[in-house]
C-alpha cells in the first residue's frame, strides 16, 4: 500500500476490494484473514508540526432542528493547529471507535480487514504561538459526510501556519460520536430544494455559533461541555481578524451564507457545491472563489451562473482537470514528487491554432504523468505556456491578467496567460508546493 494514498470512501472500498477479507481454500475452508489493511495520510509538506483537539459545544439558544426532543443544539468540532512538543503525544485517529464502526457498517466493511487511519495531528499537543497569532481557517463537510472527510487538506493547511476549525453538523453528517460515546446518525429528510435550503440555514447558523466560540476560547475561556484541558497556548494564538471559510459540497453553499450573514468571515471558497438561500441574489462584497471538477461548473449549475455577477469583491472560478466531485474532497498527488528529466510534452485541450503557438517545455519540469498534464481552457482557445517565463495572449484584447499572472511557485515555473473570447484564464502546470515536495495539479481558472 503506497504510504500517499488519499483517504475517502472511495479509496478506503477500493483498498478493501483489492485486499481481499479472506482466502477461501478448496473444500471451503476459509484461510485466516490477513493483518487488517492500513492506509494511510500523505505527509503534509510544510514547516509546522500538527495539534489537534476536539470540542464538545452546546448551543442554549436552539433546540436541534432535525430531532424536536432534544432541547439545545449540539456540534462536535475540532481545532487543528500548528503544535510543539509533539514527540510525546498520540496521534488521532481519523475517526472515533463508534464513527469509525459505523463507517464500516454503512460501507459493508467487514470488522478487522481495515485499520483506522492515523493522521499527523497530536491530540492536544502545546500551540505553537512562534510567529504571533495565526489566521483561522473554518470547516464544512458535505451532506452526509463528516468532519474529517477533508483531513489531507486540513493537515495541509495547518502545516503552513493556519489554524483550521472544521465542524460536525449533527444529524446532517454521517456519524458524530460524542465524549461519552453516544453516536447520532444522520437523520435529516431526504434532498429537497426546500431541505437543502433550510440544512444550509442551518449549518450557517451552526457556523456563527462556532465563530462566537472561537471569540470566547481566544479570550481564555474554556466552551468544552465537560471542561476538558485545553492544549497549553491556545488562548490568544487565533487571529479572528484573518478568519476564512471553505467547504465541500453543501459545506461550500454554508461558507457563502455565512459570509453573507457574519462580516467575521472574511473570504471563503466553495468545493462543487450548489448554493442555496439568499445569497444567490444579494450576493458578497469580499473574496470568494468556486472551484469545480471538471463535470460541473457555471454552465451546468444555475446557482452558480447567478451568484457569480453579484460576486462584488475578489472572484476566481477555478476548475479541476478531474472528474467527479470527490475530488475536490480528495485531491492526490498524481506526478513525481521530485522533477525528472523526462522530456514528455504536456498536451492540451486547447484548440489547434492555439497548441501551435506554445512555447517548448523547460526538461527540468517535464512530468511522466500524462493525465495531469492536462491543461483545460474555459473559453476553448487560447495559448499556454511550460517555460519559465509568461506567455503571450493570442488576443486582441487590451485587459490586463490579475496580478497573479506571472507569479510562480519557489522553484517551479511561472503560471501562464490564457486570453479567450469573454474573460481570462490561468493554467498552472508543474508548479512545486511552497516546500518543493509536491505537484499543484493543472487547473483552469476564470477570474474575470
Amino acid at each position: 500500500m503506497p504510504p500517499d494514498l488519499i483517504l475517502s470512501r472511495r479509496t478506503l472500498l477500493g483498498a478493501l476490494a483489492g485486499a481481499g477479507a479472506a482466502v477461501l481454500l478448496p473444500g471451503g475452508y476459509a484461510a485466516a484473514a490477513p493483518a487488517p489493511l492500513r492506509v494511510t495520510l500523505p505527509r503534509p509538506t510544510g514547516p509546522h508540526r500538527i495539534g489537534t483537539t476536539a470540542l464538545h459545544l452546546v448551543d442554549l439558544s436552539r433546540r436541534d432542528p432535525w430531532v424536536p426532543s432534544h432541547p439545545v443544539r449540539e456540534l462536535m468540532v475540532s481545532l487543528w493547529y500548528p503544535a510543539r512538543d509533539v514527540d510525546d503525544r498520540p496521534v488521532a485517529p481519523w475517526l472515533l471507535p463508534a464513527e469509525w464502526q459505523q463507517f464500516q457498517v454503512d460501507n459493508a466493511i467487514p470488522p478487522g480487514v481495515l485499520a483506522v487511519p492515523p493522521t499527523h495531528g497530536h491530540l492536544d499537543a502545546p500551540v505553537d504561538r512562534s510567529g504571533g497569532p495565526h489566521p483561522v481557517v473554518l470547516f464544512s463537510p458535505g451532506s452526509g459526510g463528516n468532519r474529517n472527510g477533508n483531513t489531507y487538506e486540513v493537515e495541509e493547511l495547518v502545516s503552513f501556519g493556519y489554524v483550521v476549525v472544521i465542524i460536525d453538523h449533527t444529524h446532517d453528517s454521517s456519524e458524530v460520536q460524542f465524549p461519552d460515546g453516544r453516536l447520532e446518525l444522520r437523520t435529516i429528510p431526504p434532498d429537497t430544494l426546500e431541505i437543502n435550503t433550510e440544512a444550509t440555514r442551518v449549518r450557517a447558523a451552526d457556523t456563527r455559533f462556532v465563530l462566537d466560540v472561537l471569540g470566547a476560547l481566544n479570550y481564555g475561556h474554556n466552551p468544552d461541555a465537560e471542561h476538558k484541558r485545553l492544549p497549553e497556548g491556545l488562548a490568544g494564538s487565533l487571529d479572528l481578524a484573518r478568519t476564512g471559510m471553505f467547504g465541500h459540497s453543501m459545506g461550500g453553499a454554508t461558507a457563502a451564507w455565512t459570509m453573507r450573514d457574519d462580516r467575521r468571515v472574511r473570504a471563503g471558497i466553495n468545493l462543487d457545491g450548489t448554493f442555496y438561500g439568499p445569497v444567490v441574489q444579494a450576493g458578497l462584497d469580499r473574496p470568494f472563489m468556486l472551484m469545480s471538477s471538471e463535470l460541473h461548473d457555471r454552465n451546468d449549475d444555475d446557482s452558480w451562473a447567478e451568484l457569480w455577477p453579484h460576486l462584488r469583491g475578489w472572484r476566481l472560478d477555478l476548475k479541476l482537470q478531474t472528474p467527479g466531485t470527490t475530488r475536490t474532497t480528495t485531491p492526490r498527488p498524481c506526478c513525481p514528487r521530485r522533477p525528472t528529466r523526462s522530456a514528455t510534452r504536456p498536451t492540451s485541450s486547447c484548440s489547434s491554432s492555439a497548441r501551435s503557438t506554445r512555447r517548448g517545455p523547460s526538461r527540468r519540469y517535464a512530468r511522466t504523468c500524462a493525465r495531469s498534464s492536462i491543461c483545460t481552457c474555459a473559453t476553448g482557445t487560447g495559448t499556454y505556456s511550460t517555460a519559465r517565463r509568461r506567455a503571450s495572449p493570442t488576443s486582441s484584447s487590451s485587459r490586463k491578467p490579475p496580478s497573479v499572472v506571472g507569479r510562480r511557485a519557489r522553484g517551479g515555473p511561472r503560471l501562464s496567460t490564457v486570453d479567450g473570447a469573454c474573460h481570462h484564464t490561468v493554467c498552472r502546470w508543474g508548479v512545486r508546493s511552497r516546500a518543493g515536495t509536491g505537484w499543484v495539479r493543472i487547473r483552469s481558472a476564470t477570474v474575470a
